[in-house]
């Protein structure tokens, strides 16, 4: 890589340092993403990656390039979880009474209940009209 981070030659890096990888160790190792603004070539490029343990693959945005609408850091979440570490409900779940760490889905159906202020999870749901 030359110094103005344009990859060119034929070679090929061994032994990537700073949490790196790729042919020229330009890229983020799984679970490590480079912040905007950051080079591959400067000294310390990779961060790790600050998800929720429950909520989310343990993986993140590496760069602003993988996942359209997502910032380098943002957690990939499982199914009913949101928020950039992955440690919100997403719409239509809620915490569990049991475990509030987990996110199970509302018992009132998303699609005919009126959300916004007042909206509620569980009954009695505030049904839409002719529903």
């Amino acid at each position: 890589m030359r110094k103005d981070g344009v990859l060119e030659g034929g070679g090929v890096c061994l032994n990537c340092r700073e949490d790196t990888t790729g042919v020229n160790c330009e890229k983020c190792k799984q679970g490590y993403y480079r912040p905007l603004n950051v080079r591959p070539d400067s000294q310390y490029p990779c961060r790790p990656c600050e998800c929720s343990t429950f909520g989310s693959t343990g993986d993140c945005t590496s760069n602003d390039a993988e996942i359209p609408e997502r910032y380098p850091g943002d957690c990939i979440c499982k199914e009913g979880y949101a928020g950039r570490r992955c440690d919100e409900c997403a719409e239509g779940y809620q915490r569990s009474n049991i475990d509030p760490q987990l996110c199970i889905p509302c018992t009132c159906d998303i699609r005919g209940s009126h959300r916004g202020p007042g909206y509620q999870c569980e009954p009695p749901c505030n049904c839409k009209v002719s529903l």
